[in-house]
């Protein structure tokens, strides 16, 4: 099930940034099809804080070199880990 709210928590972010709105766009798309609630957003930005990998049914968030590689299915960006964590925390910081 959809957890409306972090979705629409989610899609307010709008980074500027070309990758880091696509990796955006695939976490939000985990989202939408039930893979990511509120507490997984947590544990992504936990891990990503430390390097660590995460993978949700077929959305994956791995650390590669400096960057982060975000899988959907078979869509796969790279960005900026950092801006994805700073997305992260503006959205678990306000959901609950």
């Amino acid at each position: 099930m959809t957890d409306n709210v972090l979705l629409q928590q989610a899609r307010a972010q709008r980074p500027v940034d070309e990758d880091t709105a696509a990796c955006w766009r695939l976490i939000i798309r985990g989202v939408e099809v039930g893979w990511l609630d509120t507490d997984d957003m947590k544990e992504i930005l936990s891990q990503a804080n430390r390097g660590i990998d995460f993978g949700s049914e077929e959305l994956f968030l791995e650390s590669v070199d400096t960057l982060l590689r975000v899988r959907f299915l078979d869509e796969v960006y790279f960005c900026d880990p950092q801006e994805i964590i700073r997305l992260l925390q503006m959205v678990t910081q306000n959901s609950g």
